[in-house]
């Protein structure tokens, strides 16, 4: 009989080598696409893997990949109050977003075919159809961003990245270095437990979502990583991956009832609260998936 626990250690296995190898192939072939671009802006541009699969988040068979495209010595940059781009030592350039993404999509159309591209609102889309050894892909194109923090020392800022909507040229912007690193400190210090419990949590949220619960629907994956993000290590590495889970879902549940338990709270990579500001979800949201999910395993 497959007991919570057995099904617990299931989910929180990352992608096999197989799945792993064709990720792995996605990436390369998508950097060689970028290598063959006849606009050298785009042939010299940076190309690196952010997202679950970068932090080893993912679950298995339900991965696809995040590239990002962007190119050398151009950024967009957010200044202390009272302070321009002169007063760093910046120039302004005339170097078109819109123009750097059709070049980086021509290149892709280019290596790939027509047939397995398209073109949504914040990346591009590759099909991962050809003869089963690729994955599915976003290809983001983007311009590095920088959050200068010291007036006194134009050498220190926060690096991210920033990309515009195309259907109403939004501004968007992460921090995939520090969501990574922030990742890896977090997984050491909690007995290599927090990337575990976030798969475990995915799965049940897929689980969820297959047996059309309403609280799981539209639960982002980033979201879910926060949500854990923000349960003090020392819920974590308890005598169970069960204990942990558990731990983790009544810390959540109960920050996250009213707005001052977790006012404070930030995404992985501590630049954004995670329940303020402009965000995709909301703290009531959580909350209910949050509900659900104790529920649903509670269940079992």
């Amino acid at each position: 009989m497959t007991t919570i626990d057995d099904k617990m250690r299931i989910w929180s296995q990352a992608p096999s080598i197989t799945e792993s190898d064709r990720i792995d192939r996605t990436e390369r072939a998508i950097k060689e696409s970028i290598l063959l671009s006849s606009d050298p802006r785009v042939k010299e541009a940076k190309v690196f893997a952010k997202g679950s699969v970068k932090a080893k988040t993912n679950i298995r068979n339900g991965s696809d990949i995040d590239i990002v495209v962007m190119p050398k010595n151009i950024f967009i940059a957010d200044y202390p109050e009272n302070f321009a781009h002169t007063d760093f030592g910046n120039q302004l350039i005339s170097y078109s977003y819109d123009d750097f993404r059709r070049g980086v999509r021509q290149a892709i159309v280019d290596k790939f075919g027509g047939t397995e591209v398209t073109e949504g609102n914040k990346a591009v889309r590759i099909r991962g159809t050809f003869s089963g050894s690729r994955i599915d892909a976003d290809v983001i194109p983007a311009f590095e961003h920088r959050r200068y923090i010291n007036p006194n020392n134009t050498d220190v800022f926060h690096e991210g990245i920033a990309f515009f909507t195309k259907n109403d040229s939004k501004k968007i912007i992460n921090w995939p270095h520090h969501n990574f690193d922030n990742t890896i400190a977090k997984h050491e210090s909690t007995g290599r437990r927090y990337r575990k419990v976030i798969r475990v949590l995915k799965n049940v949220r897929r689980e969820m979502q297959d047996q059309g619960i309403d609280a799981a629907q539209d639960i982002a994956s980033f979201l879910i990583e926060s949500l854990a993000w923000n349960a003090p290590d020392h819920l974590y590495s308890q005598w169970t991956l069960g204990t942990d889970v558990f731990n983790v879902l009544d810390h959540t549940i109960s920050a996250t009832y009213t707005q001052e338990g977790c006012d404070e709270w930030g995404e992985v990579n501590e630049l954004k609260y995670l329940f303020k500001g402009s965000q995709k979800w909301t703290r009531q949201q959580a909350h209910s998936y949050l509900v659900a999910t104790k529920y649903y395993l509670e269940a079992i």
